[in-house]
Order: C-alpha cells, then structure tokens, then sequence
C-alpha cells in the first residue's frame, strides 16, 4: 500500500493520487461487510460516501489540467493512488480480523501481541530488501538507532491504539473517526504554517467530512466477530 502510494506522487505532481487513495475508507467498509461479516445500516454507508466526497475534494488539486499536463501520468498517478486505498483497505480488515484472532475479542493483550508481530515482520522483509538494495544506508541507519526510538515508541503506542480499536468496532467506522481529527487539523495547520488561504470549496469539504463521520458513526449498527 504504501509503496503504490509514493509510485502514484511519483508519476504526478499534483495530488490526483492522494485524493483517490482516500476512496479506501469505502472500500474498507465493502471488505469489512464481504470478508469479516460486519453490518452497516445504509445510513452509515451515505455517511461514508459523504466524508469520502469531502476528502477528495480537500485533497484535488486546485490547478485545473491543462495541455502541458502529462495525461499517461496523472492516470497511472490515480491508478497507483487507488491500488494504494485498496490495500490499505484490506490491511485494515486483516488487522481487525488478526486482533480478533488472538483471544476471540478485542484486548490490549491481542492488540499488542498483533502490533509485535506485524512490526517483526516488516523489520525482517525491509532489512533484507535494505540489506540488498541498500547496505550502506541500514548500516547508517543502525548506527544512527537512537535517533528514532522516540517515534518508534510513538507509533508503536498509535498502533496498539488503532488496532485495539479496529477490533472493537468495523475499520471503515474506525478510519472514518480518525479523520475527524487528520482532516480537519491538517488542513488548518497547513493554513496557519504555509499561509494557505482556505477557500469556500475546502471548508464545505471540511464540513462534508465531519458531518458524512458523525452520521456513519453515530448511527445504530451491529457487527460479527
């Protein structure tokens, strides 16, 4: 997911890739209800539509394309950015599924033990991919290892978090609510950092994204392990 998410920035300067790889928390739901039983009312499902409609209008690019924009990147850019959404939708699923797995219902106990095994696997398949491609970089790396313990920490706190969560409740709903806190104060961080002037169009799709969250959320559902 990740690696289909830097190809779509790589194939276009603008941020066609990054507003369709926000079309993932629509096709979290569709794999949550498909693969893992989950139940949403139609209610939550509009609600999802709607925040998805909001993020894609906050993350489009303002510039319109034009004849100098290299149309066979900005499609291959979409494309990578929705293979990305699409992974990282099964990713949500599968993690769910994994912190189910352990006990048969959501603890911090399984929801560690899932984080443990999920970052020992992506230590081991990127330090050989390292070790191949880059040698000399993990050996900097390695030697520089204090620099990140404090954000690994981190991001390991915030993964033990979201998976425990993603246990206890379908991952589109999960997602959905993190981004009544992601969308909302990147876009106005980013105005206050960068002097970004907020026009009609993004605070509308501000409003699209918390209100289609609430409605998705808030809204009555059941759901099977």
């Amino acid at each position: 997911a990740a690696a289909a998410f830097l190809l779509s920035m790589r194939f276009s300067k603008f941020a066609i890739g990054v507003a369709l790889q926000h079309s993932s928390i629509i096709v979290t739901a569709a794999f949550g209800v498909w693969f893992l039983g989950d139940k949403l009312g139609w209610i939550s499902w509009a609600g999802l539509i709607i925040a998805t409609l909001g993020m894609v209008m906050i993350s489009w690019p303002e510039k319109k394309l034009n004849a100098n924009i290299d149309v066979k990147n900005a499609l291959l850019s979409g494309l990578f950015g929705f293979t990305s959404g699409v992974f990282f939708a099964i990713c949500s699923n599968q993690f769910r599924a994994a912190v189910n797995a352990v006990e048969g219902n959501p603890t911090f106990f399984a929801s560690t033990l899932t984080v443990l095994i999920t970052q020992i696997s992506q230590a081991i398949i990127l330090g050989a991919i390292l070790f191949v491609v880059q040698r000399e970089g993990m050996r900097i790396a390695l030697a520089r290892w204090r620099d990140s313990l404090k954000a690994g920490a981190g991001g390991s706190s915030a993964s033990i978090a979201w998976f425990l969560a993603l246990g206890l409740a379908p991952a589109a709903l999960v997602k959905a609510v993190n981004l009544v806190v992601e969308i909302p104060l990147s876009v106005m961080m980013g105005a206050q950092k960068f002097k970004e002037r907020l026009g009609v169009t993004k605070i509308l799709a501000l409003f699209m994204v918390v209100i289609g969250v609430l409605v998705a959320v808030l809204t009555p559902f059941y759901f099977k392990n």
